[in-house]
């Protein structure tokens, strides 16, 4: 039987001590303010192992009194804490668990981006409204730089 996805509060769950990639969690939290969080964290027992950054970011949202973000994978709960939509990953066990985490690292690394593309999209952005840009992670000289290297 598959368990069933379900929010555990983000004070309850640890980060997955052997992770080694380091992610910018001012970035995501700042994602996060802006667009909310729609996604989810990969646990096994009440480690994630997959969603560190994304924990770090909410525990230091949640810790800074920041208001309470939109999106599908939180909730509020009565006493004002914060819950996240968590993956059970119980029926791996734990040398699964940890290669699902590096799975999930690596399928992302393996990806390549389209330059034009993303440029295109960042430029439309930027044209509209340059802290929602700001908030993708690029800023303007990011874009300028991406432009450069198109011409």
């Amino acid at each position: 039987m598959t368990p069933t996805p379900t929010f555990r509060r983000v004070q309850d769950l640890e980060p997955w001590d052997r992770n080694y990639n380091r992610g910018d969690v001012p970035a995501i939290a700042l994602s996060i303010q802006v667009f909310g969080f729609n996604g989810r964290l990969a646990v096994h027992g009440s480690t994630v192992m997959a969603g560190n950054h994304a924990l770090a970011a909410l525990r230091q949202l949640e810790g800074n009194e920041a208001p309470f973000p939109a999106g599908q994978g939180l909730r509020l709960e009565e006493d004002g804490s914060w819950s996240v939509l968590v993956i059970p990953l119980d029926p791996l066990s734990r040398p699964q668990a940890e290669a699902y985490a590096i799975a999930d690292n690596r399928t992302r690394d393996l990806a390549t981006t389209d330059d034009e593309q993303l440029a295109a999209l960042l430029s439309a952005i930027a044209e509209e409204d340059a802290a929602l840009l700001a908030a993708t992670g690029y800023e303007q000289d990011d874009l300028d730089k991406l432009l450069a290297s198109l011409d």
